[in-house]
């Protein structure tokens, strides 16, 4: 998903991916409420990078590289991870 623009003026991320949480697993996925389940998930920024990344390679392994750099979710200013 192209974001239009970066996340912040300073940020490399330009776009986005979305994706389920998978820290605490199901139990962060899925809300339940008054008989309601709503599914959460995150919006990742990405830079164009990683989108061309993605897109050779696949999403998952743009996931694995995530989790082998141990991507910080929440620094807009990070620097690309490929």
């Amino acid at each position: 998903m192209n974001l239009g623009r970066s996340w912040t003026p300073s940020s490399l991320c330009t776009h986005a991916v979305i994706q389920q949480p998978y820290i605490d697993g199901i139990a962060l996925e899925i809300f339940e409420a008054a008989g309601f389940h709503v599914h959460c998930y995150w919006l990742i920024p990405i830079t164009e990078a990683e989108k061309d990344f993605a897109l050779e390679h696949g999403y998952e392994a743009l996931a694995e590289l995530f989790e082998r750099k141990a991507l910080n979710y929440l620094d807009p200013n990070r620097a690309s991870l490929v």
